[in-house]
């Protein structure tokens, strides 16, 4: 949201001038979105206000977010002249791996975006069920994908269509999400479902105030299972968003990207500029360059994965991963 304020506050600033002029108590929230503050409560706030006006302008927000999102992830793709789904496409490859114990049981995404169910349709491993009727491709190994804010490709039609001609299908920004109709009733149903595994692994989402929702799953599938074990919740980002995440959601027994077997020492020594080595095992001085080295300009998701296939080729040789995009980014 951060990276779209900028252009979200000076639409909105037209548009007031416009629908609501000589408004105070309207410009006195613009003045607040400009200040920074954090745009889904103020929707909801708007949303449940007494005032006609006010529930008007949320709706104007929440227009203007979509529009704003749109053209920012069009620019992209042009800029780029591609789809930007290569790790996406990496991580696909990654758990087609023979070598690979790990399977994907499905993934969970709020992101209103493509690039991830491009990635899926795309893979030679797998093939898209987004958990809903739309018509799915068929062969290769069926690969669940809920997303569970909607899309902008989708059409709010029944069944739902992938593509843009019509009115969005989407919940938009707000701390109370209504998932009460078809199809968010049915992709959070399954959601519950799709976690009862063994690995969850939080990739590029904060887990704050605003994810209420996406918290209480995640606290289902750690504590609801009486018949098996928990599964592990592993945050792939920074250390410090990790500890962030451990200090106000104490209740989530999970690990760090310096925590994980198998690729933590070697990423712990990459960061420490050593060879690989537990965390643990550093004096406070060396730890403290690590962590420093960690807020640096990293992308978790991309180093994350440059390891797993690193993991996979020192024990299984060169021919556990494909060549494409996973393979690229050994020895990077």
């Amino acid at each position: 949201m951060k990276d779209l304020i900028l252009d979200i506050h000076t639409q909105v600033i037209s548009i007031v001038e416009q629908e609501f002029p000589n408004n105070q108590s309207i410009q006195d929230v613009v003045n607040k979105i400009g200040e920074g503050n954090d745009y889904e409560q103020i929707i909801t706030f708007l949303d449940e206000s007494p005032s006609d006006v006010h529930r008007r302008f949320s709706g104007v927000l929440k227009d203007v977010f979509e529009k704003v999102l749109t053209n920012r992830l069009d620019y992209i793709e042009d800029e780029l002249a591609e789809v930007p789904n290569q790790l996406y496409t990496a991580l696909l490859d990654l758990h087609g791996s023979d070598s690979n114990p790990e399977k994907i049981k499905g993934f969970l995404t709020l992101n209103y975006d493509h690039y991830l169910d491009d990635a899926v349709r795309n893979s030679s491993h797998y093939r898209l069920n987004l958990g809903i009727e739309t018509g799915s491709d068929s062969g290769n190994e069926e690969v669940k994908l809920l997303k569970l804010h909607g899309s902008l490709d989708w059409t709010d039609s029944l069944p739902v269509r992938i593509d843009s001609s019509g009115k969005s299908l989407w919940i938009p920004p707000g701390i109370q999400k209504n998932k009460q109709r078809y199809p968010f009733n049915l992709i959070w149903g399954q959601a519950r479902e799709l976690l009862d595994c063994d690995v969850i692994r939080i990739i590029g989402v904060n887990l704050g105030a605003n994810d209420w929702d996406l918290i209480s799953l995640l606290f289902s599938a750690s504590y609801g299972q009486n018949e098996r074990r928990r599964p592990q919740i592993e945050v792939i980002d920074f250390p410090s968003t990790h500890s962030r995440i451990q200090r106000e959601l104490p209740y989530f027994e999970s690990s760090s990207v310096l925590d994980l077997p198998d690729i933590a020492p070697f990423i712990v020594g990459e960061l420490g500029q050593s060879p690989p080595i537990e965390f643990e095992s550093l004096d406070s001085e060396h730890q403290k360059r690590v962590m420093n080295n960690a807020n640096g300009n990293i992308n978790w998701f991309q180093l994350w994965l440059q390891h797993k296939a690193e993991y996979l080729v020192r024990n299984f040789g060169a021919s556990a991963i494909p060549d494409g995009a996973l393979n690229d980014l050994v020895g990077k």
